[in-house]
């Protein structure tokens, strides 16, 4: 099996060509005559002493470049296990063989954006699922960041089932992906010296909604809004971060300057974040305000600092 890319106006394509004429079977027709979910989209072409299968890329990364220096958290694990289960319960809907599949990080595409996992399916591939899967366990098992603990520990009993002899994919895939009772949220009591104070409203809200708006609106899976609250020296923070695209550092810096100058109020994209940055100033002090990045990690990361020892009670807001 050879391997090549191409590149036309509107469209990506990887191209396997296997030598010598295959037949038009059933698994062949199912491929290129249906969409099936997180299916690489597949057109057979017949050359002469070859046949080539040119699989639609557009938008999408292959899973060894996308996290060539990117680590994997749990999230993004589990995510990938759950459409990794609803890839071979279409195959088994459409009786499709899965060892047929090209389970190797190489052939594996993510959508650029939402990060849903894409198959290759070769019918004339023939490789065994199950190897296929501990390989891929052990392959994910190195990308895991280290310092996120529940991944780490995730990621080893998955690999850890995927040893176990004569295992079921399909149910160490429901195992790892099912949904769990969320645990009750507990909060510490507060400080003393907080007990009494009153926060200027909608501080909070708009920070949520722009996290939502421009944060993980567009994500199809998966997105995650964080919200934190912590209390030292006098300083009171809220911290909104979500998991969504981001922003660019161009943008980022034209946001800064925007604020730093006073114009921030003007543009309708950080409209929420500067209009929150002004009230904050004007009703707590120069040290009260937004800080605002990216996260290494993807999202985008929102924190308001109230700095209740220069709060100006004369400021109505």
């Amino acid at each position: 099996m050879d391997v090549r890319y191409k590149r036309d106006l509107n469209s990506n394509y990887m191209i396997l060509t296997e030598r010598g004429q295959e037949e038009e079977n059933y698994e062949v027709r199912m491929v290129t005559e249906n969409r099936i979910g997180g299916f690489l989209p597949c057109v057979c072409q017949k050359r002469e002493g070859c046949t080539e299968y040119y699989y639609e890329i557009t938008g999408k990364q292959s899973m060894n470049l996308m996290y060539e220096r990117r680590k994997l958290n749990c999230r993004q694990l589990k995510s990938l296990l759950k459409d990794l289960e609803k890839i071979l319960e279409a195959a088994g809907e459409y009786l499709l063989n899965p060892d047929h599949f090209l389970l190797k990080p190489e052939y594996m595409y993510l959508h650029t954006r939402t990060e849903k996992l894409f198959l290759c399916f070769d019918p004339a591939y023939e490789g065994d699922m199950r190897e296929a899967f501990l390989d891929w366990a052990e392959y994910l098992l190195g990308k895991l960041d280290k310092s996120d603990s529940d991944g780490i520990a995730f990621g080893y009993e998955l690999y850890q089932s995927a040893l176990e002899p004569n295992f079921s994919l399909m149910e160490i895939l429901r195992r790892h992906t099912e949904e769990k009772e969320s645990e009750p949220l507990y909060m510490r009591k507060e400080p003393e010296e907080i007990q009494e104070e009153k926060i200027i409203p909608l501080i909070l809200q708009p920070l949520v909604e722009n996290a939502f708006e421009h944060g993980i609106k567009d994500v199809v899976r998966g997105g995650e809004i964080y919200i934190g609250m912590s209390f030292q020296d006098g300083m009171f923070l809220f911290s909104v971060r979500d998991n969504g695209s981001g922003i660019t550092e161009e943008e980022e810096k034209r946001i800064k300057k925007q604020m730093e100058d006073g114009q921030g109020r003007k543009d309708v994209k950080i409209h929420a974040l500067s209009n929150t940055d002004m009230r904050l100033k004007l009703h707590y002090g120069a040290h009260s305000g937004i800080t605002f990045y990216n996260r290494q990690e993807g999202g985008f990361c929102v924190t308001a600092k109230i700095n209740l020892k220069e709060k100006r009670e004369h400021i109505i807001c």
